[in-house]
């Protein structure tokens, strides 16, 4: 895997948090919504992993995205353990919320490695859609495996 393939899966604008206890008024961590999914990808969902304001980017919502069927040519990716989205990108990608979970999916790792490279200018976040972000990264990855 290459760097930008990792940058891709990891997330793709620049320095440090205000805080990573943010509160917002209309996503909640743990909250799982539905959003305009690919045709082939109809069950997906999205789960809000962690909610940060940056002074910058303004809201930050890192999402577990599941239920995919993401294929590079090689191998089929069922899931995404984090994608770190702006507010207005989720405001366009989701349709309705289906509930609310107290167990988070795994994402920790993910979020951990993308919040180092964001730190240093070298992870971003994405302000298109999910189905956008999901498309992106397909390509890339079948890109590269010929």
């Amino acid at each position: 895997m290459n760097c930008f393939t990792k940058f891709l899966l990891i997330g793709l604008t620049a320095s440090i948090f205000s805080s990573c206890q943010y509160r917002d008024d209309k996503y909640k961590v743990g909250q799982v919504w539905y959003y305009e999914t690919r045709v082939n990808e109809p069950a997906s969902t999205l789960t809000v992993v962690a909610l940060e304001n940056h002074d910058e980017l303004g809201v930050i919502v890192s999402v577990y995205v599941d239920k995919l069927k993401i294929n590079s040519g090689e191998f089929v990716f069922n899931e995404i353990n984090h994608l770190p989205m702006s507010k207005a990108a989720m405001d366009s990608s989701i349709t309705r919320i289906k509930n609310h979970v107290t167990s988070l999916p795994e994402y920790k790792e993910s979020y951990k490695e993308w919040k180092e490279m964001f730190k240093t200018d070298q992870g971003k976040i994405f302000d298109v859609s999910v189905k956008e972000v999901i498309d992106m990264t397909e390509k890339e990855l079948r890109k590269q495996s010929t």
